[in-house]
């Protein structure tokens, strides 16, 4: 028989129907322990009167009165045991409701906090533009008046302001890195260079000195410098944007990603849409693709040929015209997707989003191609591919 719980006298807010509740579950827990006590004591106490009013055993007989005795002891033993489990049921549900009830307090608590933290770092961020604006009003003296030195001071109030937001965002400090990069190299030298002409100071040179495809290249390559082990970037690729050495330095970092990081590169040609890249560039574009597959085993090309887009388009897959104007590249980071679709193909608009209905259809149509692609694993599939270039 189990040992009896230490009596605790529920709480005077446990209800009627509380307790009720727990009649059930209280019995089911001792079930056999209660049943033996019920049964055998009722037993005992129904053989002691048939004893007594049937056999006519004296009432005071030492046999009777044992069988009395234990008889009552076993009922006393379940309703005691009964009481026990009931009563502790009973404080278990009332220990449930206070846990409920704290909880929800202090859920209510941390609510209210939060909101007035947000409320608190709205003021300190107006604090923070406000004192800004003073700090330059300073530096830039009785000119700050003016209305063009009123735009630069709102452009850079402005500026900081939106770094203050690409922290909490998807951007990560490559991407501030790259921003930094930008102003640096094509805003603040340009500023000074103009700054510095004089009547004596012969010439300043203004340079705008980069291609689409290598600033494009650079933001793509902070992207993938932040991605780590089974991240994954996957491509449809436009043998336009890879004509030059414009890519090259977004290329290394793949690489390095690779063999550093663990990521998986998926990367998608079209053989039939050369667009205007000859087709002998076209090739040596499709070997250099290649060989980076050859020195990285997470690297992975596939071209889609004639033969592939005909079984797209004859199993309803995907129209051959749709197929075609696809580029765009995922980045699969932590589960998160982030969509660049190239819009010019010198890659100097790029649509960046990380809405889901737009990245799961993205994601979708990749699936789609890679699962039908040529994926190139073999030097024999390298020379097949480029013999199937159209010759121009």
């Amino acid at each position: 028989m189990p040992t009896a719980p230490t009596i605790r006298h529920a709480p005077e807010k446990a209800t009627l129907m509380v307790a009720l509740s727990k009649l059930l579950p209280a019995f089911k827990s001792h079930f056999f322990f209660l049943s033996l006590g019920f049964v055998g004591g009722l037993s005992l106490l129904v053989l002691e009167h048939y004893l007594v009013q049937t056999m006519h055993k004296q009432h005071d007989g030492v046999f009777i009165v044992i069988l009395e005795h234990l008889g009552v002891a076993l009922l006393v033993s379940a309703i005691a045991i009964f009481g026990y489990e009931w009563n502790m049921h009973i404080n278990e549900a009332n220990d449930l409701d206070e846990i409920i009830k704290h909880e929800l307090e202090e859920s209510r608590a941390m609510r209210t906090s939060l909101h007035m933290t947000d409320r608190l770092l709205a003021a300190m961020r107006e604090e923070g533009r406000n004192n800004m604006g003073v700090a330059l009003d300073a530096l830039l003296g009785n000119d700050s008046a003016s209305e063009s030195v009123q735009v630069i001071k709102e452009q850079l109030i402005n500026l900081a302001t939106v770094a203050a937001g690409l922290r909490k965002g998807w951007a990560s400090d490559h991407q501030m890195k790259f921003i930094s990069v930008l102003l640096q190299e094509f805003v603040i030298q340009n500023a000074i260079s103009i700054l510095r002409v004089t009547d004596k100071s012969g010439e300043q040179h203004f340079r705008i000195k980069e291609p689409a495809q290598k600033i494009a290249g650079r933001l793509l390559a902070a992207q993938v410098s932040s991605m780590k082990k089974d991240d994954q970037y996957l491509v449809i690729s436009d043998f336009a944007s890879w004509d030059g050495e414009h890519l090259d330095e977004f290329l290394s970092e793949q690489i390095r990603a690779v063999k550093e990081s663990g990521i998986i590169v998926k990367r998608i040609f079209y053989l039939t849409e050369l667009r205007s890249v000859h087709s002998s560039k076209a090739a040596a574009i499709l070997r250099k693709h290649y060989q980076c597959c050859r020195g990285a085993k997470g690297y992975q090309v596939a071209v889609l040929g004639k033969a592939e887009m005909k079984r797209l388009e004859e199993g309803g897959k995907i129209k051959r015209e749709r197929a075609e104007d696809q580029h765009f590249g995922i980045f699969v980071v932590g589960g998160q997707l982030l969509r660049f679709k190239v819009e010019d193909e010198d890659l100097a608009d790029l649509a960046i989003s990380i809405d889901s209905d737009i990245t799961s259809e993205s994601l979708t149509t990749f699936d789609i191609l890679w699962k039908e692609a040529r994926k190139l694993t073999r030097k024999s599939h390298l020379t097949a591919a480029i013999a199937e270039m159209p010759r121009q």
